[in-house]
């Protein structure tokens, strides 16, 4: 079982708007459900909903990066951060 680290995933929807989360997974994989339930609970559209059968990309125009960050960088859940596409914040 791998040991859990801190990911940063990005997920960009087709209009625009950018979904960010933070949080513990244990491999990049992990990191995207986690984001994909954080993001289902607030929005009516998920990573899901563009995810392909390898279950690391997605379809374009989307666009997803999964990073590691360090643990200041993190939470201890996945929060969510969702910016339009001129850069506000429209939810945190």
């Amino acid at each position: 079982m791998s040991q859990d680290a801190y990911f940063r995933v990005t997920f960009v929807r087709p209009d625009g708007l950018q979904d960010a989360t933070t949080g513990r997974a244990t491999d990049k994989a992990d990191a995207i459900r986690s984001a994909n339930e954080a993001l289902e609970h607030f929005e009516r559209i998920g990573i899901s909903d563009y995810l392909r059968s390898d279950g690391l990309t997605v379809e374009p125009p989307a666009r997803l990066t999964v990073e590691r960050v360090p643990a200041n960088e993190a939470g201890s859940g996945f929060g969510l951060v969702i910016t339009d596409p001129e850069g506000h914040i429209t939810r945190k």
